[in-house]
């Protein structure tokens, strides 16, 4: 009789356990971006091909836009040059932003911040300007910082825009909306630290293990877009899961552990990757 009241307190307690893991499970998150359907993607690659962009511009699975392969050496072979200035360029930037803004998953100017002005080989403006003050590049690529969403930086996010004497000729870059970012944080940052307490972080052929001593520099919330191969309606497909997660700090070194499951989904030395 003592085993089985044993028994049965435990399958209680395993009952209670698991209706509390179940309550404390937000189904909302992450945010999941899947693939396009066949109809989707044929539909938005039409759109594209009744614009100027084609040539140069393709989509993905996703949706986004990015730089045909080869689309830099076919700028270098343009014999036209193309004469605007800097602040010409901000402004057919975010004209380009209102007007194909559906193939970049944005469409707001004001939250448009350049980053760089460059040629395709990577000369910034004024370098190009100073150096050859009498020649006109084939063309000018605006790059974007990235994306911050309600405060936090979404990290892999930008915009870019190329430019040549017949306007807009090429876009590509990945920007999102509409992120769930849970109200509450499962793991708290010294939670996530001291998750890390011990484990080995590989990055290229240097590893480093953090410790109790270890000192651990300002931590921040990022969101990460994770791609990840995994099994929808029992198809195995691509999808982009939008992670809310601490970035942390020990010593030279950065680890991202998502902040609702505690998982550790990347780690790097600062400044090599």
């Amino acid at each position: 009789m003592k085993l089985i009241g044993l028994s049965i307190l435990g399958l209680m307690i395993l009952f209670l356990t698991t209706c509390d893991q179940k309550e404390t499970f937000d189904p909302r998150y992450p945010t999941t971006i899947e693939e396009l359907t066949n109809s989707e993607l044929d539909q938005l690659l039409n759109l594209l091909n009744k614009t100027p962009l084609a040539k140069y511009t393709s989509i993905d699975y996703f949706g986004f836009a990015s730089f045909r392969d080869g689309t830099d050496d076919s700028i270098k072979a343009m014999t036209t040059g193309i004469d605007v200035s800097e602040e010409t360029l901000t402004e057919m930037t975010r004209q380009a932003l209102l007007d194909y803004g559906t193939f970049l998953n944005a469409s707001d100017p004001s939250k448009l911040q350049i980053r760089t002005i460059s040629t395709i080989t990577n000369l910034q403006y004024e370098q190009f300007t100073s150096q050859y003050p009498d020649s006109l590049p084939a063309a000018w690529r605006i790059t974007t910082f990235q994306q911050y969403y309600e405060g936090y930086e979404v990290r892999g996010s930008s915009l870019n825009f190329i430019f040549s004497s017949e306007g807009l000729i090429a876009l590509s870059g990945h920007w999102y909306h509409d992120i769930y970012l849970p109200d509450s944080l499962v793991y708290s940052e010294e939670a996530a630290k001291q998750s890390m307490i011990g484990k080995t972080l590989t990055y290229q052929n240097k590893t480093f293990i953090p410790k109790e001593d270890t000192y651990w520099h300002n931590s921040k919330l990022v969101i990460l877009p994770l791609r990840l191969n995994k099994l929808v309606k029992r198809h195995l497909t691509d999808t982009i899961e939008l992670r809310f997660c601490w970035a942390l700090y020990p010593e030279g070194w950065e680890i991202l552990v998502d902040t609702q499951t505690g998982e550790k989904l990347s780690e790097s030395i600062i400044g090599q990757n």
